[in-house]
């Protein structure tokens, strides 16, 4: 006889009306830095000619300095069409400063009434707003004993982190 293991479930929970929700699917995001970029002129033309949905910064710190934060559903994006962009061309010229590198998801708390708004909307309506004229990028690391909490302890953290990103969010 073979045991059956249970099937993992990854999904993104939320509530609606008092009843269970849940979407498996999630935009992942990817922030990326560079030096050198004297003109974001071609920068920009490289991310439309190659359809890759995302933001081009220029950097406070450095007067040559860019960020660029890519976002898609599928992660493939990431190892396929967005390392070919950033190996020539354009992007190819850059310096790369991988310490500011970070990769991240959208993701539910499980309260959320309307996943795809939270997920995807508002993430790409933020992103794509042209009034927004900075951004503050900071990592969220967690201890793995993160995941050995209960609940309810869980959701508390998660809450303090959702009120430091309202808080930026309000400002702009």
């Amino acid at each position: 006889m073979s045991e059956q293991q249970p099937q993992l479930d990854l999904s993104e929970k939320g509530r609606k009306n008092g009843q269970a929700i849940s979407l498996d699917r999630r935009l992942f995001m990817q922030f990326l830095a560079f030096g050198d970029c004297s003109d974001t002129g071609p920068l920009m033309t490289a991310l439309t000619q190659a359809g890759i949905e995302g933001a081009l910064f220029v950097d406070i710190n450095d007067a040559q300095g860019i960020g660029l934060l890519v976002l898609a559903e599928d992660a493939e994006l990431f190892v396929g069409p967005l390392r070919t962009l950033l190996n020539g061309g354009a992007f190819g010229a850059l310096t790369p400063k991988p310490e500011y590198t970070m990769f991240g998801r959208t993701y539910t708390i499980g309260y959320e009434s309307d996943l795809e708004e939270t997920l995807f909307t508002r993430p790409r309506t933020k992103v794509a707003n042209p009034d927004l004229q900075w951004a503050v990028w900071y990592p969220l690391r967690r201890v793995k004993s993160f995941e050995t909490l209960p609940e309810e302890e869980q959701r508390k953290v998660l809450g303090e982190h959702g009120g430091i990103g309202m808080a930026f969010g309000r400002a702009g």
